[in-house]
């Protein structure tokens, strides 16, 4: 165990051999005991970095996940204010149609001129064209939003309001 390099280490060696002369066999016993006081502190101290950078590396992973989440978030509410875009959009084009055709017939009566009518018609042509750009920005903002969040092709998305925008103002 990691522990256990902190402990003294006794150590111990028996030699015997034979030998020539008047004695037959020699016998040598060593004992030793090795205290690693140095070492033990620097071993708590690399154990002590690691561990500093193993809470460094958990910050940075928190910080990435709450830049993620953040991300996620603002293109949320990126859809929503398209998907509201486009509903409005659509108001807009059903009621400068029906104007339109009101026009029309006041222009065929002769009450109002050819400008009047033809401003009320480009007003409809534009309104139609920011209606299809709302609506494929819509579109693509789903399935960006269901590509990050892992959410299938067959199944849908569906956005609800928010319930609280955080104040981005700094607190004073």
């Amino acid at each position: 165990s990691k522990q256990a390099e902190f402990f003294p280490k006794i150590a111990t060696e028996l030699f015997q051999g034979v030998a020539t002369g008047h004695r037959k066999t020699v016998t040598l016993f060593d004992t030793s005991i090795t205290q690693p006081l140095f070492h033990g502190g620097k071993l708590r101290a690399e154990k002590d970095i690691q561990k500093t950078k193993v809470q460094k590396e958990e910050l940075k992973l928190s910080e990435v996940r709450l830049e993620l989440t953040l991300s996620v978030e603002m293109l949320y509410a990126e859809a929503l204010q398209e998907k509201e875009l486009t509903r409005i959009a659509q108001m807009t084009v059903k009621s400068l149609s029906r104007e339109s055709i009101y026009m029309k017939a006041l222009y065929e009566k002769e009450f109002i001129t050819f400008e009047e009518l033809l401003n009320v018609q480009t007003l409809t042509q534009k309104a139609a064209q920011e209606l299809v750009e709302h609506k494929e920005r819509y579109d693509y903002l789903i399935e960006f939003l269901k590509d990050m969040l892992g959410v299938g092709g067959s199944e849908s998305l569906e956005l609800q309001s928010l319930k609280e925008i955080p104040n981005l103002e700094p607190a004073g």
